[in-house]
């Protein structure tokens, strides 16, 4: 199959790990939206991938030369809209001023927000997804849904086989405040 730079947008659903392996060797990487496989691809696969940016929706190509960069690691941030960093860092820790901010894409970098000043995990509300590698792991704020109750529903239930039946069953990515509750604001 003959890649072609795609979409950071798309979703990547089905793909061998060799196709998957190739789009991420051409400065993507699957949507943020599927999260399970995001957390399985880039976490659970091998050494290979363990220093690959996250994707995260609206996060664009890792080539950017333009894009903001962490300045404790070095990888490209997402661009965060003040309504998000309002509501995730935590009340007493919020700057006066809420734009010029981005979200740190590494999951190795305690980093999750920087700016005019540096937000690490321990100065936000929430777990970050992709930070995180000891349960709960969230997948989806809206619905306050994690990794173990996706875990739950597809081995032990045996009750989901795909997306949709996590939808239907859970109600993972089927809410609407990802803006204000979700650290990547998508």
């Amino acid at each position: 199959m003959k890649l072609r730079r795609l979409s950071v947008q798309k979703r990547y659903c089905g793909l061998s790990l060799d196709e998957i392996k190739g789009i991420i060797n051409q400065g993507f990487t699957p949507c943020g939206h599927s999260y399970p496989e995001i957390n399985y691809i880039l976490g659970r696969v091998g050494d290979s991938f363990m220093n690959i940016p996250v994707a995260v929706c609206g996060a664009g190509s890792l080539d950017d030369a333009t894009v903001a960069r962490c300045p404790i690691c070095n990888t490209p941030g997402k661009k965060i809209r003040p309504e998000t960093l309002e509501n995730i860092v935590k009340e007493d820790m919020l700057p006066p001023v809420l734009e010029g901010y981005h979200l740190c894409l590494s999951k190795n970098c305690d980093v999750v927000y920087f700016g005019h000043h540096i937000f690490g995990k321990n100065d936000v509300r929430v777990r970050v997804w992709f930070k995180e590698t000891e349960h709960p792991i969230p997948v989806c704020y809206c619905k306050n849904v994690t990794e173990k109750d996706i875990v739950n529903h597809i081995v032990v239930r045996g009750c989901c086989n795909d997306l949709k039946d996590i939808q239907k069953h859970i109600g993972a990515n089927t809410g609407k405040e990802c803006l204000i509750k979700n650290p990547a604001g998508t």
